[in-house]
């Protein structure tokens, strides 16, 4: 049986979940958690009479992260920020150098490198020792990294961001009528006035 390294394994593991998504932008009222969002690809148009934009966003993922993942992700976020859709704008996989990984030799040996008892070198490679007591020699390797960067668009229904806007210029006219009617505060009174008006009483 050939064996993997655990390493690779581990690198999977840890990319489900590691989606980052750098949004800025507008935050209109949440939509439910069973809502719907639309996807537009790169290529699609979408109806600008239907919806109105809300914020972007810069979506990065390990290399190997499965794109229902990052969907499942940029759904959740768009429904947090009040958007019914997401427009794609682009899609790359980029170098961001490399990682040196240390692997068996031996691909036959059931246990994996990172589970081993690690110890001193022979003729100048690091050895191991399994958990059957076998001993092998490890190796090295650098081995290119890379990870996936999406620049999205929030899209948010046309009438609720209407209405969200709306709701906004009332509320901002409320509170500018409120500070107006608040009585002006009084002038600053120096010291010598303030030691003038103590003597006079």
């Amino acid at each position: 049986m050939r064996s993997f390294s655990w390493l690779a394994v581990a690198a999977l593991l840890l990319a489900a979940g590691c989606v980052d998504i750098d949004y800025v932008g507008q935050k209109l009222s949440p939509l439910p958690d069973d809502q719907l969002v639309t996807f537009f690809e790169e290529k699609v148009d979408y109806d600008t009479a239907r919806y109105r934009e809300i914020g972007r966003a810069t979506v990065t993922a390990p290399d190997g992260t499965g794109m229902l993942d990052i969907k499942e992700d940029l759904q959740d976020k768009a429904r947090a920020v009040g958007a019914g859709a997401v427009k794609i704008i682009s899609f790359a996989r980029v170098d961001t150098g490399v990682a040196y990984v240390t692997r068996a030799d031996n691909n036959e040996t059931p246990q994996a490198a990172d589970q081993a008892n690690q110890s001193t070198t022979v003729g100048g490679s690091p050895v191991y020792t399994d958990t059957f007591g076998q001993t092998g020699t490890l190796t090295t390797t650098a081995e290119p990294q890379y990870e996936v960067v999406i620049h999205v668009l929030f899209l948010a229904d046309a009438a609720n961001f209407d209405a969200a806007m709306s709701e906004r210029k009332a509320r901002q006219a409320r509170e500018l009528e409120t500070m107006a009617a608040e009585p002006a505060p009084l002038p600053p009174v120096s010291a010598a006035e303030a030691a003038s008006s103590v003597v006079s009483e």
